[in-house]
């Protein structure tokens, strides 16, 4: 059940380069992140369609500190 489109396409298009900011991650990249790493615990199917910048960037930010957003329940995060 992948989210509707166009109600991410702002985020999308910004997420062109590697995070929000920029080239590096801030703390606005981990904010926006909380918000959708609470979802993906809370959601039993996967709501990011995979190859998306906004799903590449949710992945890499769960596999960021060792790979510490992937330490509870949830599907695993890849950056396949």
């Amino acid at each position: 059940m992948p989210v509707e489109f166009r109600l991410v396409d702002p985020l999308e298009r910004t997420l062109a380069e590697p995070y929000s900011s920029g080239a590096a991650r801030t703390y606005t990249n981990y904010l926006l992140f909380s918000v959708f790493q609470y979802a993906r615990l809370g959601c039993p199917d996967e709501f990011l369609a995979e190859g998306t910048a906004l799903r590449r960037w949710r992945d890499d930010l769960a596999l960021a500190f060792d790979g510490l957003g992937n330490r509870y329940l949830a599907y695993p995060a890849s950056l396949a």
